[in-house]
Formats: structure tokens, sequence, C-alpha cells
């Protein structure tokens, strides 16, 4: 048989030679994978979130590799994770899953479980006792109505057998109270085991609270070179938070005060953070590098009944504004202290249907989910402006949006390593330990109470910038008390208060008083003396300080006539009406030795009209 050399046919023994290749099975080299939940080496904790880094150690080989970083936490950020490959490693893909796995009780839960089930079983032997008794109580109830007949008819009769009837009543009798008797234990018996197995479950669920039934992973896809080489996976997660306090310490020569500052640090992730690089941050992370896009602004003239139907004020539209445009830069993510539809109502709303996997993921990285934010973002601004064109808000100044505050945004970075396990209580940790020098002094006004106020005035010399927050004040190794410490830039100055110095005491006293008719005016004159008592053995310099009424100068004239000695230049009286002197008590200053100082005051007004306050 001759073959075609035909280049549409193939000859036989090429074809045979074909199919036995292809009949051969293919070997396909599968990537090597490792699975490690690497080391969290990095921790930035922001107000409400916080971004973590973990370390992951590579194979030397190289080639490609399937890095799976297990034990992610819950509370882990949707789309906030990215991978930082290392020298000599290439990404190819980055994902999350979530992996069912089979809970493996613990030997506490084990142990809590046979518990439970033992006492269990003794409430059951309990209810069969109980039931027991409530059959004896039925058959005596029978017993006694049985009898009962039977002696009304034997009575009837003259042939009532009275031992008999003796013995019988002393038998239900005596039953009746060993059943009840018994009853009473058991029903005691069971209340305690009931308390003891709810003590029980509560103890199971406390060891067994927040464990996941699921585990959150990393997927990382990645080509290598040889040797060895890290991984960095970064993400963000909830439930993380900081709040700054101080403690203020002056020392017992009053020439410094330490300024301890702390953070409040709420870590309730779900994961543990042990040895790390912290830093706290007041700034608030972004996922969108992106600006938004402006857009034109169309207008055209309506009649001014359509322009008021469904009109809001600005003060509205710069709200929902604020709250959208601060929703984008954090990729979407619902903000933690109110729903999101309670904040910007429809517009966010309708992006949150148009946006893949629902409210709360993040999509940087979808442009079309990004448009639509941008364009919602320029009709509430195109909503205001029109307002503005129109003439009647522009005007108005009561329904004026408020002006944009931004908050100091700052960065500590700590200078050791910290650890921070995940629980519910709030966590203290030091940022800076910083001592500056300080002026001491004490402040006294008598009007509002007789205590003297130990002050200090410091200067921020140092390179931090201290953010307000709740302090606590010592003088050396006693423990004055509590107060506010404001917020204090770099080179600020600001005054803390130290307590009670319980060895001075402040008065004041109106002395003399005096009125007259000049006119139509009454003019009254008032004479105040102020003192300071010195109970100790040292001179005290005093800042003593008064107000005077303060009026517009026209229906009321107020008038300091004089004092003695001179008050302070800067208050002789201050535009507030605020008279102070500087002056010095020297030990046992006392009663009539105490340092006074004195001012004559007078007033001027309608002698039709009385005096009265704005606390009136």
């Amino acid at each position: 048989m001759l073959l075609s050399t035909s280049p549409l046919l193939t000859p036989l023994p090429f074809l045979l030679t074909l199919a036995a290749v292809l009949s051969l099975p293919i070997a396909v080299q599968a990537a090597p994978g490792i699975e490690d939940p690497g080391r969290v080496v990095a921790v930035t904790v922001f107000q409400g979130q916080a971004l973590v880094t973990r370390e992951i150690a590579l194979p030397e080989d190289n080639g490609l590799v399937e890095a799976i970083v297990t034990g992610l936490p819950e509370r882990l950020m949707p789309g906030s994770l990215y991978a930082e490959p290392g020298q000599g490693v290439e990404v190819r893909s980055v994902r999350t899953r979530v992996r069912p796995i089979e809970e493996t009780s613990r030997e506490e839960v084990r142990e809590l479980d046979a518990q439970i089930e033992e006492l269990n079983r003794e409430m059951q032997r309990l209810r069969r006792r109980q039931q027991v008794m409530q059959q004896r109580e039925q058959y005596l109830s029978r017993l006694e109505q049985f009898t009962a007949g039977n002696t009304s008819g034997d009575l009837a009769k003259g042939v009532l057998d009275a031992d008999a009837l003796a013995k019988l009543t002393r038998l239900v009798f005596t039953e009746r109270e060993e059943v009840a008797t018994q009853q009473t234990e058991l029903e005691f018996e069971q209340r305690e085991l009931q308390k003891e197995v709810q003590l029980l479950q509560r103890k199971r669920q406390t060891l067994t609270a927040g464990r996941d039934r699921s585990s959150r992973e990393a997927v990382v896809f990645l080509s290598k070179g040889a040797g060895a080489a890290t991984l960095r996976l970064t993400y963000l997660v909830s439930g993380a938070s900081w709040s700054p306090s101080y403690n203020l310490r002056a020392d017992d020569e009053r020439s410094t005060v330490t300024v301890e500052y702390n953070a409040q640090v709420t870590q309730m992730s779900g994961e543990d953070w042990s040895d790390v690089e912290m830093t706290l941050s007041t700034a608030t992370p972004s996922l969108v590098a992106t600006p938004p896009t402006l857009e034109p602004l169309d207008i055209r003239l309506v009649a001014d009944t359509a322009r008021q139907r469904g009109r809001q004020s600005k003060v509205e539209l710069f709200a929902r504004q604020q709250a959208l445009a601060s929703n984008r830069s954090s990729g979407f993510a619902a903000p933690a202290s109110a729903p999101p539809s309670a904040v910007v109502g429809d517009e966010l709303e309708a992006v949150e249907r148009s946006a893949p996997g629902g409210f709360g993921g993040v999509y940087a990285d979808d442009g079309a989910a990004l448009g639509r934010f941008d364009s919602t973002l320029n009709r509430l601004a195109g909503q205001m402006q029109v307002l503005d064109l129109s003439g009647r808000d522009a005007r108005d100044k009561s329904i004026q949006p408020p002006k944009p505050t931004e908050g100091i945004s700052v960065v500590y970075r700590l200078a050791s390593r910290t650890s921070l396990p995940s629980r519910s209580d709030k966590q203290l940790i030091q940022i800076a330990a910083l001592p500056l020098e300080a002026e001491f002094y004490h402040v006294a006004t008598p009007v509002l109470t007789s205590y003297v106020y130990e002050e200090a005035k410091l200067a921020n010399e140092t390179k931090t910038v201290l953010l307000a927050g709740p302090a606590a004040t010592f003088v050396g190794d006693r423990f004055v008390g509590r107060g506010q410490m404001p917020s204090v830039s770099v080179g600020e100055s600001f005054t803390i208060g130290l307590g009670i110095d319980e060895s001075l005491r402040a008065s004041r006293e109106l002395v003399d008083e005096s009125d007259r008719i000049q006119g139509g005016n009454r003019v009254a004159t008032f004479d105040y003396r102020l003192a300071i008592e010195n109970f100790g053995d040292a001179p005290v310099t005093v800042r003593l300080t008064d107000r005077l009424p303060k009026s517009d100068g026209k229906s009321v004239k107020v008038t300091l006539l004089g004092a003695s000695p001179e008050p302070d230049a800067e208050f002789a009286p201050s535009k507030d009406g605020f008279v102070r002197w500087t002056i010095e008590a020297p030990g046992g200053a006392t009663g009539d030795d105490a340092v006074e100082a004195t001012y004559t005051l007078q007033l001027e007004h309608d002698k039709n009209l009385v005096v009265s306050g704005s606390a009136d």
C-alpha cells in the first residue's frame, strides 16, 4: 500500500509515535508553599485603627513560592492588605481567605463539660425523687379521703375502732411530715446544683470567649532568587485607639516639673503585639491616594418656588460633604462612631449600593466606585455654591457652614519596643518623660474660695508636641489632685495647678457701704478688704485677684476710686474688670497681722433701677 505524500496527510509511523508521546503523563511542577503566621514587628496606632506589619521568613530556594500567612485577626479591614517584598523578591498576587477550622477543645473546657454533665445527671435524679414525693403525697391524700369516708360510716353504725383510727391518723401525719421534709431538702439541693451549673457555664464561656471557628489567612504568590529573604505584610485592623494622659511631678525644691507623657491604648484587635516597634499617630490612615476630580458647575434659571422645594441648608450640605470626603479618603470604610447612613444620608447609601461587596469594604482600586464618590462630592459642593450665587443665603450669616477645623497631626515613635496584648481594658504606655523648668507661685481668688492654690508656669522647650488630656499632679511623692492638660506646641508656655496650699488662707470682706442721690442717679460706694493669712514659717508670694462689675459704661458707670497697695499694672483693672495684686505674706502673718489689700468701688446709675447680673 502506497502512503500519500500530500501535505494534508501525516505518515502513520509519526502518528503512532505522537500518540505514544501524548499518552505519557505530563509532570507539572507546582510552586512550593510555606505556611507561617510570621511575626508582628511594627504597629502604628491611629484614632480607631492600627496599621500592623508582619514579617515572614521565606525559604532559601529560588523560584515560585506560595506563602500562606496564617492567624490574621478577625478585625482585619478588607482591602487594606499589602505585601511589601524584600530584596530579590517579586510579589505576583495577594489575596485573603477565610478557612473554616475544627475547634479543638482545651483540657479545661473538657473538664468543665464533664462536671456540667455530672451535675445535670444529679439534677435529673433529684427531679425523679421529687416525682416520687409527689406520688406519695397524692397517695396520702387518697388515703385520707378513704379513711374519712369509712370513719363516717362506722360512726353512724356505732362500730368505730378508735385505736385503729388513731394509728392511721398518726401514720398519715408522720408520712406527710417526712414528705414535706424531703421535698424541702430536694428543692434546696436542686437550687444549689443549679448555681453550680451556672457558675461552671460562666467559666466555660470565659474560656471559650472570642474563639474563632475560622482562620483568616493571606495567600501571597511570589518569585524569589536564591538565598534568604523576607516578606512584609501590612494591614489595617479596627478595635485599636489611643488617647493622651499625663503625670505632672513637681520636685520638693520647686525648681522643675517633670511631664510624664503617657498614652492610654485600647487594643482589641484580636491579635497580641509582642516586642514591636510602636508608633502613635493622630493622623487618619488614607487608603486612597488620588484626589477627587473637580467637575464643571452648570447653572440655569428657575422660579423661586421651584428652588425652595427640597432645599437644604448650607450646614446640612457641608456636614454631608465632609462625612462623604472622610469616607472616601479612608477607602469607604464605615466610621466607628456612627452608622454611615445617619451621617451622610442618601449620598453614601447610593454609593454603598453600587460598590462591589457591600458596605465596609475598601474599594480604592475600583475606578468606577471612586468616580461615583467624586460625582456625589461635586453635586454636594455645587448645591452649596448655588446657594451662594442665589443671593439670599450668601447674606444670611446664621446658616453659614462652620469653617473646617484641622486638628494637630502628630506622630510619636516610642524609643523602646513595646508589648500590648489584645484585651478589653486600656493599657498605659509612656511616650516621653520631659523635665521642664518652671516658675512657681500662689494664686488666691477669695471672691470664689478661701483656699489658696499653687501653680507653675512652664515652657515646652522640647521637640515634643503635647496633646490635651487628663493629668494627675504630684508634688514630690504626694498626690495633690487631677486636672486637664492643654494642647501645647513646641516653644509654647502653659500653666498647671499644683493643688491647695493648706498653710494659706484668703478672705474677702465688704467693710463699708454708702449711698447718695445725685440728680436723677444713685451713687453707691463700696469699700472692700482682701486678706492673706500665712500659717507657715516661710514667706510666700501670692497673686491676689478680685473682680469689679463689668458694664457697657452707659446704663451703669463703674469706677475704681482707689486701692492700697497699687494693683499690678496689667490688672488695674483689666478690660474684663479683674484687679490683681502681687503681695508677699511673711511667715506667721495671721489674724490682725494678715497681709491686706483694700479698694473702693463706685457705681452710678438711674435711681429708679436696680443692679442685676447675668446670673440672675
